[in-house]
């Protein structure tokens, strides 16, 4: 695909110029913080991520699971920008425990399993190196195949909508299919028996698609 080019109707030729080096789409979040207000020095896990959304949708994706997820995503976002990396979390979370153990475990097994979740990324995406890749997507995307590859008991389908949610939430509709084309190859090729138990059909896979 010509990415200077796009076809018409797309609506990406309409898009604003971003700076150098950042690539449109991905995330509405990529070219600043994601905290307003704030300056990259200043960000802290504290300060809420932006939904598109406005709120989270009804049934599970109000949940404490679910509301982890966007506390690590909140958390691996700010280490973007902070030369320490991803801050600690905030000591006056609300969440049970349960979640809490769920949450500093995704996030601690992020940062463990870094380099070969981004190697995953690589092998996975199609002529799209991560770091052109929107920080929110690609976040969104090392949390989803740490769960597919070190979280052995949280079922395939769960990882998948919840990963698409956050995208939902954070991201622009172009990264759903995105995300969700890799998670799934990611799962079929790197952890067949954990896709295999949910009976997963072959005309539910995504192709493997270049990002648009």
């Amino acid at each position: 695909m010509d990415r200077r080019n796009p076809p018409a109707g797309t609506g990406q030729g309409r898009r604003k110029s971003r700076p150098q080096g950042e690539r449109s789409g991905g995330s509405c979040l990529q070219d600043g913080p994601a905290f307003p207000g704030l300056e990259p020095e200043k960000i802290t896990v504290n300060a809420p991520l932006v939904s598109r959304k406005g709120k989270a949708r009804e049934h599970r994706f109000g949940s404490p699971f679910h509301k982890a997820r966007i506390e690590v995503l909140q958390s691996l976002f700010a280490g973007e920008y902070l030369p320490g990396g991803p801050p600690p979390f905030s000591l006056t979370s609300a969440l049970p425990s349960q979640a809490l153990l769920f949450r500093d475990r995704l996030k601690e097994g992020v940062m463990r399993n870094k380099e070969e979740i981004d190697r995953t990324i690589t092998r996975f995406s199609v002529d799209w190196s991560i770091e052109r890749m929107g920080r929110i997507d690609r976040n969104i995307l090392r949390m989803g195949i740490c769960e597919l590859l070190h979280e052995p008991d949280i079922p395939f389908r769960v990882t998948i909508d919840e990963s698409l949610e956050l995208a939902h939430q954070f991201s622009e509709p172009e990264a759903i299919r995105f995300i969700n084309g890799i998670l799934h190859q990611v799962g079929i090729h790197m952890n067949p028996e954990k896709v295999g138990r949910e009976g997963l059909q072959e005309s539910e896979i995504p192709d493997r698609k270049e990002r648009p």
